[in-house]
């Protein structure tokens, strides 16, 4: 019997640049680190047959925005700058989040409201996107729908991912090698998932 093929989605995906100013120390990024952070995307999802379509990159320069350490900033920036329907995917790359230690944020797919449109979509510290970091990554994760590996620790049902290991806390650190997990289920704590807070 012949196995049906993939259905290969595409997301439209619109980048925000939100900055102090043209200086990359204050959360400025030039076009070519957008392009690289796209490409690594692209090709972390490909084997899933995700796609994120750029459908367009606006560059804002608010210092208020930038510095996005608080509700009524972000919901002012997304109010203004958010573009396409609930379909799509909307990443904010600012100077500072509220905690100091998080790299980006995301929220979570819901019912459909005009509050919630206006929440929705990713934040992205701006000093996170070198390489083939994870931030942009796992937050991409979270808008379709995956929780963190230690969603429920180690309750059922865990992160709702038959082959996810049950992790009781998040990674701290960078270890050499996958620690065995402190839950009874027994497996590894799974540090290379993008969902796992592992350094990288």
């Amino acid at each position: 019997m012949t196995p049906e093929p993939q259905v290969k989605t595409a997301i439209d995906t619109y980048f925000h640049v939100v900055a102090a100013s043209k200086s990359e120390i204050d959360g400025y990024l030039p076009r070519a680190r957008i392009d690289a952070q796209l490409k690594v995307m692209n090709e972390a999802y490909k084997k899933h047959d995700f796609s994120f379509n750029l459908k367009g990159v606006k560059w804002t320069i608010n210092s208020m925005w930038a510095d996005n350490r608080d509700s009524t900033r972000e919901r002012e920036m997304k109010k203004n700058l958010r573009q396409g329907t609930y379909q799509t995917l909307n990443i904010y790359f600012v100077k500072k989040l509220e905690n100091k230690g998080d790299l980006g944020d995301c929220y979570f797919p819901e019912k459909v409201t005009p509050a919630q449109l206006i929440k929705d979509g990713c934040r992205i510290v701006s000093s996170a996107v070198s390489g083939d970091t994870g931030a942009v990554k796992s937050s991409a994760d979270f808008a379709l729908g995956l929780f963190h590996t230690f969603e429920n620790g180690c309750t059922s049902p865990g992160d709702e991912i038959e082959d996810t290991s049950y992790q009781k806390e998040p990674t701290q650190g960078c270890p050499s090698s996958p620690p065995p997990s402190k839950c009874p289920q027994g497996g590894n704590d799974p540090i290379h998932n993008y969902m796992d807070y592992s350094h990288e």
